[in-house]
């Protein structure tokens, strides 16, 4: 698995096989990437925060 080659604020799809091409996905808004994140849905924002860009590698952005 390619997961330690990860940049920050992509993940590595890791969901249903393989990874191929370990940062070709962007974390999407509403969670955030640190290195190694495997999924999209991995790490949620804290509940009160909400994240509304993509790539992002931190938790807190926007407090609701």
């Amino acid at each position: 698995m390619f997961v330690s080659l990860l940049l920050q604020g992509r993940y590595c799809n890791a969901t249903f096989g393989p990874v191929e091409l370990p940062d070709a996905y962007i974390c999407p808004s509403g969670f955030y990437c640190p290195d190694g994140t495997e999924y999209a849905t991995q790490y949620p924002c804290p509940l009160g925060t909400f994240n509304n860009i993509t790539g992002n590698v931190y938790p807190f952005i926007n407090r609701l």
